[in-house]
């Protein structure tokens, strides 16, 4: 409860480190194993369920995730859905699904067999669908410029 109160009340910016560790590296004793964990895929349905299931308003969501993290790290055209800006947008549907595919390399996920409502639909990057619908899509890349 106290970090459902800290994420409505103090939290600036939510993220992920994006940890493709293998689950062999991460059974070695804590102070031998890399931290984090592979959740990239699940990071955007896991923070929907976390707000639903905790009655948080999901307006928060973009603020700790996209804005403030553009502000803080001052950040160039990114962040906000504004003309202008560079298009990073993750589209997140409903699901019925029990059972999440994962889809990194590593193959597993400390979000397996959890009941998460969520999926990501699409993700646009740089204004270029990357995932539509469980398919893979190449973009270009487009370096992130921080400001002076």
């Amino acid at each position: 409860m106290a970090l459902i109160k800290a994420i409505q009340e103090k939290i600036d910016t939510i993220a992920t480190d994006h940890a493709p560790h293998l689950k062999q590296e991460k059974i070695k004793p804590y102070f031998n194993a890399p931290s984090g964990v592979p959740s990239i895929q699940h990071f955007y349905p896991a923070i929907f369920q976390i707000f639903r299931n905790n009655k948080i308003d999901f307006n928060l969501i973009p603020l700790l995730y996209l804005h403030n993290p553009a502000r803080i790290f001052n950040i160039k055209n990114r962040g906000f859905l504004t003309p202008g800006y560079w298009a990073d947008i993750a589209i997140i549907e409903p699901t019925f699904e029990k059972k999440t595919k994962i889809m990194h390399k590593t193959r597993w996920s400390i979000f397996e067999d959890q009941d998460i409502n969520y999926r990501v639909f699409a993700t646009i990057i740089n204004g270029q669908v990357a995932w539509l619908n469980s398919k893979i899509y190449e973009t270009k890349s487009q370096k992130i410029e921080f400001n002076n």
